[in-house]
Order: C-alpha cells, then sequence, then structure tokens
C-alpha cells in the first residue's frame, strides 16, 4: 500500500468518524423528556456512591476512586449497572431487580435481561429465539419520535 492509498484510507475514515459524530450531535440535540427522565433514573443509582466517596475522602483527606467498603454491594452494583449497562433501553435502570443487575455485569448474553414482561410490545429474542415481551430499543424509540415531527 503506497502513500496515497493510506492517505485516501484514512481520508475516508475522517469523513466517516465526522459523520459519525454529527449523527450524534444532532440526537443529543434532540431530548425528549422521555430520555431525561432515563438520565434522572440513572443519577438517582449513581448519587448515594458519590456522596458515600466524597463524605470518605472529606472525612479522612484520601482520595476514594471506588464506593467499595463505603457502601453495601447492592448499591455499589445499582451504580456500576447505571453507569454501563442498559443504554439502548426504554426500561429504567432502577427497575431491575439485583438479580437482574447481576446478570447484566457478569453475562454476555444480556437479551433476556432485557426482557420485560410489562411491556405490551412483543418480539422474538434473536439469540435463542424465544418468543418473549421485550422493550423497544432506544433507537425505535427516537425514530418513532423523529416521525411525529
Amino acid at each position: 500500500m503506497g502513500k496515497t492509498d493510506r492517505y485516501n484510507n484514512l481520508a475516508a475514515q475522517l469523513r466517516i468518524a465526522k459523520a459519525r459524530i454529527a449523527d450524534i450531535e444532532s440526537a443529543l440535540e434532540y431530548a425528549p423528556p422521555q430520555v431525561e427522565a432515563l438520565v434522572q433514573y440513572r443519577l438517582e443509582r449513581i448519587r448515594p456512591a458519590l456522596r458515600a466517596q466524597t463524605m470518605a475522602g472529606l472525612s479522612d483527606g484520601l482520595p476514594k476512586h471506588s464506593a467499595h467498603g463505603l457502601l453495601p454491594h447492592s448499591e455499589i452494583l445499582a451504580k456500576n449497572a447505571a453507569s454501563h449497562h442498559g443504554f439502548d433501553s426504554t426500561r429504567p435502570i432502577s427497575t431491575y431487580s439485583n438479580a437482574e443487575l447481576r446478570r447484566l455485569q457478569r453475562s454476555r448474553n444480556r437479551s433476556k435481561v432485557m426482557a420485560c414482561p410489562d411491556d405490551e410490545d412483543t418480539g422474538t429474542v434473536a439469540k435463542t429465539g424465544v418468543r418473549v415481551a421485550v422493550l423497544r430499543t432506544a433507537a425505535d424509540w427516537f425514530s418513532e419520535d423523529m416521525e411525529l415531527d
């Protein structure tokens, strides 16, 4: 591969990256109230850990990089899940049980955790072929909202 080919390849990758950034920026500008509600649910799960770390750090003057040892394991589990999982779902993170949160953190097949028996929508979980009530993905949710405009 010559210099020209490498340059053209890099230029193409830059154009793709710029397009992705533009897509993300436009999605961020359009934040319906449902998104704000989901963010608030996540912040409620993260807040206790931040509070405990701040209080412990202020009390002994040492930085606390983790809430381990400061909070019960269930609260740390909830904080980790709120920070790392379920961004593709409209299900509030606060509605997950501790068993579901543990499954989210440890499992590679998270489709079973995303199932919600109370949801009206039904579908087939792709990997297992089992028909269960499933949540709409965030992409479905945004596409429906965008069609209304």
